[in-house]
Parts: C-alpha cells; structure tokens; sequence
C-alpha cells in the first residue's frame, strides 16, 4: 500500500482534479492507495482572513463565505453535477457559517473555534477529490481525518496519537468494500473529546506521514507543484537541479530552514520505520523526483543543498569590565521560554561576544526578556539586538559544527562581500547555519550554490544571472 498526498495546487481546479484523478488511477493499478488531500490552493488562507473578519464584528466575512462556496460549487459542477456531492458541500459550508457567525456575536475567536473554520477547506478538498475520481471510474470515498487522526489538544499544533490513530484507521479500511480508495482530509483531526484541531500550517503531509507509519506503507508520495526537493530556492537559482536521495536528516533540516516542499515533521513518523517519503510533480508525474530515505550513499560532511529563512532577531553580548558570572544566552533562553520563543546559540562571525538567534516571537519580547536576563549591572557588559537578518544554511549530513565546511562557506561569502554576522546552532547534524544581513539572504544562497554546490553538479544547465544584493528571501 502507498499514501499519496496532493497539495493545494495539485487541486486548485476541476482540470487538475482530473489529472489527479488519473494519477490516483495508475497507482491502483499496481497497488492499493490512501490519498490525503489539502485544502484548493488559497482556501485556508481565505478562512484564515475570515476567522479574523468574522471575530472583529466586519460583516464582510458573508460575502467571503459565499465566494468560497461558489468556487467549490462551481469546481462540483465542472466535474460532473451530483446532487448527493452538492448537498454535501452545502453542508459543510453551512457549518463554517455557523462558526463564523458564532464568532462575530462573540467578537472573538478561540484557538478550538479557528480550528474548528480552518478544518473547512480539507473537508470541502475531500468531497471534490472523490467525486474527480469516481468520474474517472474509481471507487472512491471521501474520509473526514476527524474520524482516524487522534490527537491532544494543542489547537493549531495538534500532536497525532500514533496508537489510537493506528486502530481508528485499520478499523476504518476494514469497513470499506474492496478496491474502495479512501480520499482523506489532511491537516485536521479530533481530540479525544471529539473537537476539531489542526496540525499546523503545511500539516497535510504530517497527515500523509502518520497514515504512512501506521499502515505500514511502502512508500508516502507527496505531489506538488515542483519535481522534487532542489538543491536550491528556485527563485534564487534557478538552474537548481532536483536531488535524487535526501536522508531523512537532511529533509528534516531544508524544512526546517525555509525550503517550503516538506512540512518539517513529515519525517519523524516514517524514519522510525524506514519508510520512504517521495517528492513528485503533479504536473510532470515522469519527471525528476527525489526520495527521502535512511541514506543517500552522498560523502559525509559534503553540502547538498542551501536553503534561506528570513527573520529573527540577532542577539550580542559584549562581556562588561567586571566580566560574567553566568551565561546570558542561557537565562535570555529561560526568559523567552515564557514567550514561546526560541533560542539557537552560536559562534560570532563580524560581531564580537557572545550571540544567539532568537525566532518566533517579536523584537520587542526578545528587548523585554533579554532585560530580564541580564545579569548585574556590574557584570552585564552590553546586550544588544539587531534585526533585519536571515539565516542562510548548507545542508547534507555531516555538516553540523564542521569546521572545514564552515570555513569555506565564510571564505566564499567573503569573496562576495557578504559578512557573516554569526554561526549558528540548526539543531541538527546536517545543516550548517550562518546569519546574514537580509538584503544579502538572497545573493548569498546564490554564492554559496555556485561556489560548494555547482562544481558537483551535473547536467544542471546554463547559469542564472547573480541576484541583486537588495531584497529578501525568495
């Protein structure tokens, strides 16, 4: 059995539901499939936009529902009209509106009711899917994720319970009648007390990667809009080739540094049980493809890939004349542990002192917390905060603290004029991290691809034109 996720843009429209309804075929053909499939490209944005209308008391949020149920409606017809699937949207459709308008009376949403709206796209995604298969002659089901996908309670970061999913979904494939493909909601799923929670922006891989690990599959294929994960941004370079193998600790880091193919926890399920995740492009299903597995046979400590992400606040400590009695990073990482905040220490580059990487919350909490941390005037030296930086990172196993990795790294950007403010902690064996200006985050993927990346790449056609140093990441 394989699992087969489609994102947002492999199903922004009847044709493409079409298309990916004939995939679906050809992969039935071979061997029984579970398809997961994320909201049409946009939706969740729109109800995210129309939670925030609804709770503000803008009655704007009416005439937002009902451009989003004519798409659907619309996308129904162009499929072939079916009334049974008709109802089914307008009941759907019918509950966000009672959401949303629950919200608006209370002036306020509650991370249970958000959920509970943004949960409408993948149900909507589901029904659409499994009409554009049965079309195609499938056998084919819509499955609400609430019914197989246990989670806590941790709305908008809902953690899966693999044990209870495991049973829900093997109960679930039982009941279906043979050759039956279930067409799965992704990103959503239910607490025990049978609320609606979602897995975090980009969960519907998680969804396919649980399902993957509990039935035990042979593989989980997440199709998008590019073949396979590049050894670059595209929009930085655009002559990066596809990677043909990634381990799963490389997969796990570009995701976690700004490449935008995999969601970052798609990989923990499935490297506990060696199952290979594939990256495919719906609009080239022949095409270049990349497969995430135990090993690549790649060189130890040799970078693979680059990847940007954009933000953060850079934080230095230059020791006072009555020097420290305890590390300031630590007690600024306690400090921003309240805030939901994290923390990746580093080495200095271009500043002096001690550094550390702050993400996830705003300048202004990382300037409130690092006050509270500072130890005594008298030993507290300067703590200072630069924002408008990025992180620019090399990825392939190995490059975790290596040294000689990093120095070439720092040796090329220096060619380029590109100062590196600080090396910092990815948190992971394979991705070495260096913070940089913003306005050079682009520019700087672009050297360090042609400088490290390049030379050992093969057939990877003409050379783009440099970026411009200004701008951020693409």
């Amino acid at each position: 059995m394989n699992v087969l996720k489609f994102g947002g843009s492999s199903v922004a429209s009847a044709d493409l539901l079409h298309a990916v309804a004939g995939i679906v075929a050809e992969a039935v053909a071979n061997d029984r499939a579970v398809v997961v499939v994320s909201a049409l490209a946009g939706v969740t944005d729109i109800l995210a936009r129309l939670v925030d209308t609804a709770a503000s008391g803008d009655r704007a949020w009416e005439r937002g529902t009902l451009a989003l149920a004519h798409r659907h409606l619309d996308c129904c017809r162009e499929l072939g009209a079916d009334p049974a699937i008709e109802s089914s949207l307008r009941a759907v459709l019918g509950e966000l509106a009672g959401v949303l308008t629950g919200l608006a009376d209370a002036r306020s949403a509650s991370p249970a009711s958000r959920d509970a709206a943004l949960s409408t796209g993948e149900r909507l995604a589901a029904l659409l899917a499994a009409l554009a298969m049965r079309r195609r002659g499938l056998d084919a089901v819509a499955v609400d994720a609430r019914e197989l996908v246990v989670t806590d309670s941790a709305f908008g970061e809902a953690e899966p319970d693999l044990a209870a999913t495991a049973r829900r979904t093997a109960a679930l494939l039982a009941r279906l009648r043979p050759g039956c493909v279930p067409v799965v909601t992704g990103f959503i799923g239910a607490d025990r007390s049978g609320r609606t929670t979602t897995l975090g922006r980009g969960g519907s891989d998680y969804t396919a990667s649980v399902l993957g690990a509990v039935l035990g599959a042979a593989a989980v294929e997440i199709w998008t809009d590019v073949s396979g994960v590049l050894a670059a941004p595209p929009c930085d370079v655009p002559h990066a080739a596809t990677l043909p193998a990634l381990t799963y600790g490389e997969a796990t880091a570009l995701a976690r540094l700004g490449a935008k193919v995999l969601y970052p926890k798609t990989m923990d399920p499935l490297a506990r049980r060696g199952i290979p995740v594939v990256v495919r492009n719906t609009f080239d299903p022949g095409g270049p493809r990349t497969v995430v597995n135990a090993t690549t046979g790649a060189d130890h400590g040799r970078p693979r890939a680059v990847t940007a992400l954009d933000g953060g606040v850079l934080v230095t400590h230059e020791t006072g004349p009555g020097g420290l009695r305890r590390d300031p990073m630590a007690g600024l990482e306690d400090a921003l542990r309240e805030h939901g905040g994290s923390l990746c220490p580093g080495r200095p580059g271009a500043l002096p002192g001690a550094v550390g990487l702050v993400r996830g919350v705003p300048a202004a909490t990382v300037r409130s917390a690092s006050l509270q941390a500072a130890p005594a005037a008298s030993e507290s030296g300067t703590i200072r905060l630069r924002e408008g930086v990025g992180t620019v990172a090399l990825v392939g196993e190995g490059l975790g603290g290596n040294r000689v990795a990093g120095a070439q790294a720092r040796l090329a950007l220096a060619a380029a004029r590109i100062p590196v403010l600080a090396e910092v902690d990815a948190g992971s064996d394979a991705a070495l991290a260096l913070v940089v200006q913003r306005g050079h985050l682009r520019e700087a993927v672009w050297v360090l691809h042609e400088a490290l990346l390049a030379p050992a790449l093969e057939g990877r056609g003409a050379a783009a034109a440099r970026p411009a140093a200004a701008g951020g990441a693409g």
